[in-house]
């Protein structure tokens, strides 16, 4: 769990500590890299550190909230389709590579799972256009749409990180439709 204040202190420590995570993660996988590393290549002391975080983990889930948030206010702002906003959400996190790295490698898509999910109103916005679709249809709906943007993430990084966001989304689209025939 991490423990971020709103003050100027608390929300500089956590962005230097994510720069010397991100910074590390340029060299090491993350199950071998230490809070102590994290720390020197930020220049900040393990008692802030442990002040704002419990461990590596949280700072990957802060981090991913972070986005999350960034991506939010981001398409609250605008008048963006489905698609467009799928997209723009894709790329977004295909900007973060060494976090990518990191979620996956240190088999922590939960935690990109869980971000997505607590910003699910993104999605209920465009669901709520289909007055057909039951409330519980659209809550599974955003349940399974929370899990499919980490899921096509790892694949993305998975296979060596080669498609675009639209190239990603357009396979991901491809995928549903699939599977919605399958069944």
């Amino acid at each position: 769990m991490y423990h971020i204040k709103q003050d100027a202190r608390s929300q500089r420590s956590a962005k230097a500590i994510i720069e010397g995570l991100e910074s590390c993660l340029e060299k090491k996988s993350i199950s071998i890299i230490t809070v102590s590393e994290v720390c020197a290549a930020c220049a900040v002391g393990r008692a802030t550190f442990y002040r704002l975080f419990d461990n590596l983990t949280d700072v990957l889930s802060y981090q991913c909230e972070n986005i999350m948030r960034h991506i939010s206010n981001k398409l609250n702002q605008g008048d963006y389709t489905v698609r467009e906003a799928c997209i723009y959400m894709v790329r977004e996190w295909m900007r973060h590579v060494n976090l990518m790295k990191a979620l996956v490698e240190g088999q922590h898509m939960d935690i990109l799972y869980e971000a997505t999910f607590k910003h699910k109103d993104l999605i209920q916005i465009h669901a709520s256009k289909y007055r057909t679709v039951t409330e519980d249809d659209v809550t599974f709906l955003l349940d399974f749409l929370s899990a499919t943007l980490p899921l096509g993430l790892m694949i993305w990084y998975r296979s060596g990180k080669k498609e675009t966001a639209e190239e990603l989304s357009q396979k991901m689209k491809m995928s549903h439709l699939f599977i919605g025939k399958l069944l």
